[in-house]
């Protein structure tokens, strides 16, 4: 099986030396509750329709448990950010 972690690093790194660091626009599709600490969150709580429920799990994971569908990024930009220049991938391309 093929670790996920280590397929996006490879997805990100091809795209990066395809289209150039200079060229590569990083975007993000957070939801209000990003950023926040895990648990569940009412919907009149962040902008939705009341009794909708979100919850941000530890892993950053956000959710419509009832829905069954995924919420948007639990991660701040930033996190987001950082964690690219974790993976050192910048590093490895020519720019």
């Amino acid at each position: 099986m093929l670790n996920p972690s280590l397929a996006h690093q490879a997805v990100l790194k091809s795209m990066i030396r395809a289209k150039g660091a200079s060229r590569i626009i990083i975007t993000s599709d957070i939801v209000m509750v990003g950023g926040l600490g895990p648990g569940d969150y009412e919907g009149d709580q962040i902008g939705l329709a009341p009794g909708e429920l979100v919850r941000l799990e530890a892993d950053g994971k956000c959710h419509m448990p009832v829905r069954g569908c995924l919420a948007g990024s639990g991660s701040t930009m930033l996190q987001c950010m950082m964690h690219l220049e974790s993976l050192d991938i910048l590093s490895e391309v020519s720019y």
